[in-house]
C-alpha cells in the first residue's frame, strides 16, 4: 500500500511540474507546459586588423563622401589610389592580396591635425566584418591634410562585406571584391 501511494504521489508531482498555472482573479488555469525555445546569438569574432604604414591618399581620387572607405582586390587597384610616402624614418608596410583583404579609410582634406585609429575589428556573423575607428582630432594646422588610414586583415570564407563605423556611425558598407 506503502508503495502504491509513493507512486500515486510521484506522478501527481511529475503531472505538476509539466504544467503552467495562470491565474486571473479566482480563477486558475492550466496550461501544457511549453519547451523554452534556445536562443542562440552568434558572438562577435574578434579580427586582427594592423595598419600599412607608409601610404597616402593621391590627390587625384575624389571623394564621394566626408569619409570614404575603399577595398582593394589587387595591387593596380591599390596603386591607383595610394601613393608610398618614403621618409629616412619610415618603414613602408607591404600589403598581402593573396591572403588579405586590403582597404583604406579617408577623410576630405581637413586644416585639423587627424588620426585615424582601428578601435575594433570583428567578424559578426559568416559574411560580414565591421571595423570601428576613431578620428582624433588635435591642433588646427596651416596646411590641408587628408587624413587616411590603410590596414589589412585575414581573408575568411564566405565574408562578402566590411561595415565601416567612424566615432560609432556607420560610414559605409563595402563589398568585398
Amino acid at each position: 500500500m506503502k508503495a502504491q501511494l509513493m507512486i500515486t504521489v510521484c506522478l501527481a508531482l511529475a503531472t505538476m511540474a509539466c504544467t503552467n498555472t495562470k491565474k486571473s482573479g479566482n480563477n486558475v488555469q492550466q496550461e501544457p507546459a511549453q519547451p523554452e525555445a534556445a536562443v542562440v546569438t552568434a558572438q562577435p569574432v574578434a579580427v586582427v586588423a594592423t595598419p600599412l604604414n607608409g601610404y597616402f591618399l593621391k590627390n587625384t581620387y575624389q571623394f564621394t563622401g566626408e569619409t570614404d572607405a575603399l577595398l582593394f582586390a589587387d595591387k593596380e587597384a591599390f596603386d591607383a589610389v595610394l601613393g608610398i610616402g618614403k621618409t629616412m624614418n619610415n618603414q613602408i608596410d607591404t600589403a598581402d592580396f593573396a591572403q588579405q583583404i586590403v582597404g583604406a579609410v579617408a577623410m576630405k582634406p581637413v586644416q585639423v591635425k587627424t588620426e585615424l585609429k582601428i578601435s575594433k575589428a570583428e567578424q559578426t556573423d559568416s559574411t560580414t566584418v565591421d571595423l570601428y575607428l576613431d578620428a582624433t582630432k588635435g591642433e588646427a594646422i596651416s596646411y590641408s591634410m587628408t587624413p587616411t588610414l590603410v590596414f589589412q586583415f585575414p581573408k575568411a570564407a564566405g565574408i562578402t562585406t566590411v561595415n565601416f563605423f567612424a566615432n560609432g556611425e556607420k560610414v559605409a558598407s563595402v563589398p568585398v571584391k
